[in-house]
């Protein structure tokens, strides 16, 4: 135990690794005050919706979040995860990031299926680290869309959809 020695309210014991509400001022721990590396907050969104396309262009598929960082110095850590299938032969899905309405990342989420038209299906998983340098809200969304002409969609069905955004402090 270690001794605390406070001019108003005297001397006291204060355990060692122990912090209660009652030995902290309100808000002495701020984002601010956390080192580089902290995760400061968390925001996810998550559904089970199916959505189909057979467009050559990215559409919205409707699961987006937003997170207003706490620094410009702040970076948002991105994952998705999802399932896509197809039930055309030799097609396939690309997956893709929105910031704000603009591509965030390549289309580097692409599942290509087997050339049968069995209904095949498989995990989707993006991972993105942004560095926005802004404290204004950001909206982040998933968009896809089909290639070789044929049907594919962002299924739920086999766990759901989930878009997660981390900020951690910079």
């Amino acid at each position: 135990m270690a001794l605390e020695l406070n001019g108003t309210t005297g001397v006291s014991l204060v355990q060692d690794g122990v912090v209660t509400a009652a030995d902290l001022a309100s808000g002495a721990i701020t984002s601010a005050a956390l080192p580089t590396g902290s995760v400061l907050q968390v925001i996810n969104n998550s559904n089970s919706s199916q959505i189909s396309t057979t467009s050559g262009t990215f559409v919205e598929t409707g699961l987006s979040l937003s997170i207003t960082p706490s620094s410009t110095s702040s970076k948002i850590v991105l994952y998705f995860v999802s399932n896509a299938r197809k039930t055309t032969a030799n097609t396939g899905a690309v997956f893709a990031i929105y910031k704000d309405g603009s591509q965030l990342t390549n289309g580097n989420g692409q599942l290509i299926f087997e050339a049968d038209n069995s209904n095949n299906h498989g995990p989707m998983v993006l991972h993105q680290v942004d560095s926005p340098a802004t404290t204004d809200s950001i909206t982040y969304d998933i968009r896809y869309y089909a290639f070789n002409g044929g049907t594919t969609y962002m299924s739920g069905n086999w766990g759901g959809n989930h878009l997660t955004a981390m900020e951690i402090a910079g």
